[in-house]
């Protein structure tokens, strides 16, 4: 029996979570990420989902999506994973699944969550000492947001947007507050709310709701 699409409300962000099984590798090459980040684009494109953060560790990937219909994410995270899994297993000569289970998410409902989310994922190599710091990590959306640097996966947030009247007065505010806030106590409500699909909600207080990106 075929298991029930989740669904989305559409205009709001996720922070997902995709593990390779038994936490084993899922990129081995520098083409793997880049292979992956094509299959990402594609179904991003053809399922209305826009990204806003995202990191590629060895053994699993970290997403920061909005849909723009309510089904738009689970047909992405499907097509992205039946694609790879085809790929990595055609070129490590192997078989069987790759993935942990299904993604894990969690919907973001409040602009500390959000940029808690950003600061999340693009630290997350710092985190496992990969990198000394996030910018030195190829593999992620940091440069892009922080640096201005051109990365077809990432569309900007309307938060992000409203940090500033030019993308380079926005990506020295996000760099700025990214180094400023760290908040180690969001860093361990994401993670609790992501493996349970709960919504993040602001446990420190009432904040203006994340502005909704229209469809």
């Amino acid at each position: 029996m075929a298991r029930q699409r989740r669904l989305y409300l559409a205009g709001y962000s996720y922070h997902l979570v995709h593990r390779g099984h038994n936490r084993q590798a899922i990129f081995h090459e520098p083409s793997d990420y880049i292979r992956y980040q094509d299959y990402l684009l594609d179904a991003l494109l053809r399922y209305g989902v826009v990204c806003h953060a995202y990191v590629q560790m060895s053994n699993h990937v970290h997403l920061l999506l909005s849909p723009s219909c309510s089904d738009g994410i689970s047909r992405v995270m499907s097509l992205l994973g039946n694609r790879y899994v085809r790929h990595f297993n055609r070129l490590y000569q192997r078989s069987g699944g790759l993935w942990e289970n299904r993604h894990f998410s969690c919907a973001v409902h409040t602009d500390r969550y959000l940029w808690a989310c950003y600061r999340y994922i693009e630290l997350n190599p710092v985190r496992a000492q990969l990198a000394p710091d996030a910018e030195s990590y190829y593999w992620s959306s940091y440069r892009c947001n922080a640096l201005h640097d051109m990365d077809e996966l990432v569309t900007p947030h309307p938060c992000w947007l409203g940090l500033g009247q030019s993308d380079q007065q926005r990506s020295d505010a996000y760099r700025s507050m990214f180094l400023r806030h760290r908040h180690a106590d969001d860093f361990s409500e994401i993670r609790r709310a992501t493996r349970r699909g709960l919504t993040l909600e602001n446990i420190h207080g009432p904040m203006p709701p994340v502005v909704p990106i229209t469809p």
